[in-house]
């Protein structure tokens, strides 16, 4: 599966499809740290922070959150889009988060693997 900012591609069968936004299912989105190096924040203050900016991301872009964990250098979100706007929200979450992190820690660069702003896997159930 390979993701790009404006529109979403899978490759199955060495054909590309193009998947469209949907407000019906939900979407499994992986999103691991640079290099595969487990986040510099500690757990106990990477946790709210994350969490106050899904609240924030529910409030702005309407999703729905059913599941989210997260592990020491990746987290797993499970969510749908009634708007049918998951890259606006993504890119949201992607970019605030990295902004957070690099801020408690004092530092610029990636944080997650690829694209800051792209997370790697996607899935759609």
């Amino acid at each position: 599966i390979y993701l790009y900012c404006l529109h979403i591609l899978i490759i199955s069968n060495n054909n590309l499809i193009e998947l469209i936004n949907t407000p019906i299912k939900p979407y499994h989105i992986v999103a691991r740290s640079n290099n595969r190096e487990w986040f510099s924040v500690p757990m106990d203050k990477l946790w709210p922070m994350l969490c106050d900016l899904l609240t924030l991301t529910i409030w702005l872009y309407e999703i729905k959150i059913y599941a989210f964990v997260l592990m020491n250098n990746h987290f797993h979100l499970l969510f749908s889009t009634p708007k049918a706007n998951l890259n606006l929200a993504m890119r949201f979450v992607m970019s605030s988060s990295s902004k957070d992190i690099n801020y408690y820690l004092n530092r610029i660069n990636h944080v997650y693997d690829r694209n800051d702003l792209c997370p790697k896997y996607w899935s759609i159930f």
